[in-house]
């Protein structure tokens, strides 16, 4: 589970899933490397595509509880391999 804090005046007791969303989206590259995590599971070359990562939605589990879809490119790139792959990951 990742672990992040940001700064908000947002009151997590009334916060609906849209203003979480707006929310996410003004502040999603300071949250994209930490969402993304460790990319080594495709190669230690496997590099985020931070301006690709987007919210694709936002859920109200309980009153204090959200879930959270999102999804990103990466690429992979070794030159010496004559390697350049690109890739989409939803979670």
């Amino acid at each position: 589970m990742m672990r992040l804090q940001l700064g908000s005046d947002i009151a997590y007791e009334t916060v609906t899933p849209e203003e979480l969303t707006a929310f996410l989206q003004q502040n999603i590259l300071k949250i994209a490397q930490p969402l993304a995590g460790e990319l080594q599971q495709y190669s230690l070359h496997a590099r985020l595509v931070t301006e690709s990562m987007k919210i694709i939605s936002v859920e109200n589990l309980t009153r204090d509880r959200f879930e959270m879809v999102y999804q990103f490119d990466g690429s992979i790139f070794i030159p010496c391999l004559d390697l350049n792959e690109n890739f989409t990951r939803q979670e």
